[in-house]
Order: C-alpha cells, then structure tokens, then sequence
C-alpha cells in the first residue's frame, strides 16, 4: 500500500492551523483593548494637574502609548 505523504502533510499542517487559530480566537476574546493614544490625551488633558497648569496638546501627540499611561496613572494617583 502506498500512502500519499503529501496529502499527510497538508492534513496535519490544516489541523494544526485549525487548532491555532480556535486558541487564538479564545485567548483574543479576554484580552481588552488598549486605550488608543488620542483617547489617552483626551483624558490627560481633561485631568486637573496639581499646580493648575495645562499640558501642551503637540508634545502628548509625540509621546509613545506607554508614557501616556504613565502620566495618567500619576495624574489620578
């Protein structure tokens, strides 16, 4: 008896597919999203700052997602 290893392969590599992407499907629904930066700067800037002063809009837009957490984090602590 001959056996197509070819069509083996495909079998497996389909299966192992398959049973990734069900993983992924049900590790992607309990993750939540992450704010998005403008998001971020909106609720950075409504924040009242202890000395009273404002945050310049332009130099938040350069700041990477992290940092802006960071800075709300401190602003509500």
């Amino acid at each position: 008896m001959k056996i197509n290893l070819k069509s083996l392969d495909s079998n497996a590599e389909f299966c192992y597919n398959t049973l990734m992407f069900n993983e992924s499907e049900t590790i992607m629904k309990d993750v939540k999203k992450a704010p998005s930066k403008k998001v971020l700067i909106a609720e950075i800037m409504a924040t009242p700052t202890k000395t009273g002063g404002e945050f310049n809009v332009a130099s938040l837009e350069r700041t990477n997602i992290m940092n802006l957490q960071l800075i709300l984090a401190e602003l509500n602590a």
